[in-house]
């Protein structure tokens, strides 16, 4: 089984473009739903999961409390890391419309074929995601929990679970996803936000 875990809220969550070029911590909020999420999570989770993050500090922050309860380290992997979104980093999303309105109307759409100005084409996203995911076969059936950020979540869930589950592929922050092997394919299961009312 394999659980997909959005980071918990930054400062610019909900606010600002965070690519991976930021690295804000989690705020107070983001914190008490970091802790609130591993309480939830946890309790589903076989002892010897592995807990993956991107190396981004608010994935960090998110999985050290999951890691905790299971009493195992997190591994970080470089091909978890938000997308390099480029010259929107910082941004809020008016000030994208009003520089990229094509792109702002793109984004609108749920268009996954972004490739982001001065920032990472879509083409390495998806190779990353294919790595992230080959190193699951590597797990040895073990249950995987990985924390990362909703463009590289998203992406993760459209590989595995196929195009038919892009309703299911935006997780707000701090919110997990349960992926469940059918055969060769996957499933999305259980959705847990507990930070969230």
């Amino acid at each position: 089984m394999l659980w997909l875990v959005r980071h918990a809220a930054t400062a610019m969550t909900g606010a600002r473009w965070a690519g991976s070029r930021s690295d804000p911590p989690l705020n107070d909020a983001g914190r008490a739903a970091a802790e609130a999420l591993a309480s939830a999570l946890v309790v589903r989770l076989p002892k010897k999961t592995l807990v993956f993050a991107s190396p981004a500090r608010r994935a960090v922050e998110t999985a050290r409390p999951i890691a905790a309860a299971l009493g195992v380290a997190v591994e970080t992997d470089d091909d978890l890391r938000e997308v390099d979104v480029g010259e929107l980093d910082g941004l809020t999303f008016d000030e994208t419309a009003a520089r990229y309105p094509d792109l702002a109307r793109r984004l609108l759409a749920s268009d996954r074929d972004i490739d982001w100005p001065g920032g990472e084409g879509v083409a390495d996203l998806r190779a990353r995601a294919g790595a992230a995911m080959a190193r699951l076969d590597a797990a040895g059936g073990r249950t995987v929990v990985i924390v990362s950020h909703g463009g590289v979540i998203g992406e993760l869930i459209v590989t595995l679970a196929g195009p038919d589950a892009v309703e299911d592929r935006w997780l707000d922050a701090g919110t997990a996803v349960s992926l469940e092997r059918e055969g060769d394919a996957w499933r999305v299961g259980e959705r847990i936000s507990p930070g969230l009312t």
